[in-house]
């Protein structure tokens, strides 16, 4: 974990700031997402069951899409540093070849499952978050306040805000979902 957490803040200091567990849990994980790896390779249909999970859990962290290639190029670097005497070109060749294909999954997702309500939640940003439902037809207004989908899973914004305990965010959700709004063709509440 050491190599890569090293590599990391050498190509991505901008990205340290997520990792803010122990060393031990950032250890034991760095070895959840080698072992993710290998998943995708013997049994995708486990891997992409994975991914939702995954997904839903580094969006509420704040990684981005962009954030995939560095941290690729740091867990490379932990498995050469791991493999020791092992590591060849070879051995390079496939680890890249299957990082490339997992970061696109993961990359694609991400940036499906981000959007300026998530951002506005994992900030906790109530303006943010305001202005992110401002543009909602308000029709949709009531959906886009108590419906996000992130990779295919649909949860709940204000179950969301506060089960993370950002409690300004439902309060104002909740005085949201109860205003009247009306246009020419009906009443919306």
């Amino acid at each position: 974990g050491d190599a890569f957490f090293t590599e990391l803040r050498r190509q991505a200091p901008h990205v340290v700031h997520l990792f803010q567990r122990p060393k031990k849990l950032q250890a034991y994980m760095w070895m959840q997402a080698v072992e993710l790896l290998v998943v995708f390779t013997e049994i995708p249909e486990n891997f992409f069951e994975a991914l939702q999970g995954l997904t839903i859990r580094h969006v509420k962290y704040g990684v981005k899409g962009e954030y995939i290639k560095p941290f690729g190029k740091a867990i490379l670097a932990g498995l050469e540093e791991l493999s020791g005497s092992l590591w060849d070109s070879k051995t390079l060749k496939a680890w890249s070849n299957l990082w490339h294909r997992v970061s696109s999954c993961v990359g694609r997702s991400l940036n499906v499952g981000t959007n300026l309500i998530t951002v506005a939640l994992v900030n906790g940003d109530v303006d943010k978050f305001r202005d992110a439902i401002e543009c909602a037809p308000r029709c949709d207004r009531m959906s886009w306040v108590t419906r996000v989908e992130v990779y295919g899973s649909i949860m709940s914004p204000l179950y969301w805000a506060i089960r993370d305990g950002k409690f300004a965010i439902a309060k104002f959700m909740i005085q949201d979902l109860l205003a009247l709004r009306a246009d020419r063709d009906a009443y919306y509440y």
